[in-house]
């Protein structure tokens, strides 16, 4: 089961799809499928699906570690 810690930042992908990036509690970056685009094509993008994002284009935002703590991590 996912738990997402924070929500990070959105986007808009070229297709028109509205992405969500969030933190986990295991300290990973996601992304999330809000909204799909009116003018999509792609099947695989479904709302509440992950989908992968560049790496870099991640890590350029440099988000830092949560620093909050939790009793279940």
């Amino acid at each position: 089961m996912l738990r997402i810690l924070r929500g990070l930042d959105s986007r808009a992908l070229p297709c028109g799809c509205l992405v969500w990036v969030y933190e986990t509690y295991a300290s990973e970056t996601v992304a999330i499928i809000d909204a799909t685009g009116t003018t999509c094509g792609d099947r695989t993008h479904r709302v509440d699906s992950h989908v992968e994002l560049p790496q870099l284009a991640l890590a350029s935002k440099g988000y830092p570690p949560s620093t909050i703590p939790t009793s279940n991590r």
